[in-house]
């Protein structure tokens, strides 16, 4: 224990330790000693597992559900394989010799070139075809006939994709393609908001089609219009109709003068009815077949004459 106290003190407490004449016991030397060392970890923190046993299997199970899970495909247009984006990692089976190739969404661009895991037996190209907001942009992949199981890792404007890439000797899969959750929910969106704007333009016609009739709004269908006018004088009606309990004559809404006597005629003659006015409107009590709306006697007067059609 002499070396070990000796040799602490001149390396620690240098030269002035000595002429002090302090010997350091071996207690305080590895009380020092730990003094030193708690406060080096407290400048460097000691490294933590990033995770342990229970958490890496819950990863490589996320991982290779990802990986191994079912998404459904479709055809699409120009014989693309469709897949839905998000639902699983995506296949793209290549042959050798053949180009097989992605297509994005038009509109959607690449920020960066792509990535492949295997850049030496796999190679991409990037092409693009249209213009404007009708661009599409496709990632041609060709395997070398050494190529082995790789990926390729995509970023765009929008979102990111990474697609495990398969070399394969039979089958292939010429044109990847996808859909996407978002458009599909703008879509039901935009079908939702015509078919309640087509509603609105149909309440709003069959409310401009309605006539107003005591204090009501009645559908035109089911009104009867079937008379027959005839006859000259600025009061001539613009419409007339009934309601199947009443009859109603309309004059001009631009009429301002003398208002004309009703008269009912029928099968056994001319006949008074019950009947009222509510502005231009001649309002009767019954449904009449034909009518005479008159102003004045004699030689001035001015008729005119309407009968129901059966």
């Amino acid at each position: 224990m002499r070396n070990g106290p000796r040799f602490f003190k001149r390396s620690v407490l240098g030269e002035g330790g000595r002429r002090a004449g302090k010997r350091v016991s071996p207690v305080s030397c590895v009380a020092l000693v730990a003094v030193l060392s708690l406060g080096v970890t407290g400048l460097w923190p000691v490294p933590v597992m990033a995770s342990d046993e229970a958490t890496d299997a819950q990863v490589d199970a996320l991982a290779a559900g990802w990986r191994n899970g079912k998404g459904a495909a479709a055809e699409g247009v120009a014989g693309a394989v469709m897949m839905e984006y998000g639902e699983t990692q995506p296949v793209l089976k290549c042959k050798v010799l053949n180009i097989c190739s992605v297509r994005l969404r038009p509109g959607e661009v690449l920020t960066e070139a792509p990535t492949v895991g295997d850049a030496v037996r796999w190679s991409v190209a990037v092409r693009a075809g249209g213009n404007g907001r009708d661009k599409v942009v496709y990632i041609v992949v060709k395997p070398a006939s050494t190529a082995e199981e790789t990926s390729m890792f995509i970023t765009t404007n929008e979102r990111a994709y990474h697609i495990e890439l398969h070399p394969s000797d039979e089958r292939y899969t010429p044109l990847l393609a996808f859909t996407y959750p978002e458009d599909r929910e703008a879509e039901n969106a935009r079908r939702v908001a015509a078919m309640q704007a087509e509603a609105d333009r149909t309440a709003k016609v069959a409310a401009q089609r309605a006539i107003h009739v005591d204090g009501r709004s009645i559908p035109a269908d089911e009104l009867d219009f079937n008379y027959r006018i005839s006859g000259k004088a600025p009061f001539k009606p613009a419409r007339i109709f009934n309601d199947g309990a009443r009859t109603y004559v309309d004059l001009p809404d631009t009429y301002r003068g003398e208002l004309p006597v009703f008269v009912a005629t029928g099968v056994g003659g001319n006949e008074i009815v019950n009947y009222r006015l509510s502005g231009n409107r001649f309002i009767i009590d019954k449904v009449v077949p034909g009518g005479e709306l008159t102003i004045g006697v004699g030689g001035r007067a001015e008729t005119i004459r309407f009968r129901r059609s059966q």
